[in-house]
């Protein structure tokens, strides 16, 4: 919980005074808000740990966000009695709507960039296992090829398959149907 916390202090000191209180006063309602924010909180510990710098942008956004929500509601509180102060606020309010959006794209270009370096590993991976599936084809067809060894006994080209696998075989996996000294009783005639 106190990681999740230190997350929660990132974004906003007061909030995770807040929830550590709460934890303390009442642990039932603290696990209300865990279930509310907990899968936001444990994505951003996820990603603090994998790419710090997009947990902070991230952080960063969220912040700026609830900054925004605390100046528009300043401002409407103030509209009606204070016009001068209500466009100061709209002034500083503007301000902080294009830090977010920026911020908002900032994070988008650091997800795509991590999105692509992980399809990069991806495609590295996959050329290997296409490299490594020639060499183990090459190495069967060689097997294939000698001699075969004394006592090998197979179904042909479907040996490996289960009983009960085939188009039409009314065997069950694992039944003692269609076993040897078993007779199936679909065999009636």
């Amino acid at each position: 919980m106190e990681r999740l916390i230190s997350v929660a202090e990132d974004i906003s000191p007061e909030w995770a005074s807040s929830l550590r209180a709460r934890l303390a006063e009442n642990p039932e309602e603290a696990r209300a808000d865990f279930r509310r924010y907990g899968r936001r909180l444990f994505g951003l510990l996820m990603l603090k740990d994998s790419n710090p710098e997009l947990y902070k942008v991230r952080v960063a956004e969220l912040a700026l966000k609830k900054g925004i929500k605390d100046q528009a509601g300043r401002y409407h509180a103030v509209l009606a009695t204070d016009p001068g102060e209500a466009e100061r606020i709209a002034g500083n309010l503007k301000q902080l709507v294009v830090q977010s959006v920026d911020l908002e794209l900032r994070a988008r270009a650091l997800e795509l960039q991590a999105l692509d370096i992980a399809v990069r590993e991806l495609r590295a991976k996959l050329m290997s296992e296409v490299e490594d599936s020639r060499a183990r084809a090459e190495r069967v067809w060689q097997e294939l090829l000698a001699e075969p060894a004394i006592g090998d006994e197979d179904d042909g080209p479907l040996d490996g398959l289960r009983p009960g696998s085939l188009p039409g075989d009314r065997r069950r996996p694992g039944s003692e149907q269609g076993r040897a000294g078993v007779a199936n009783p679909d065999d009636r005639g």
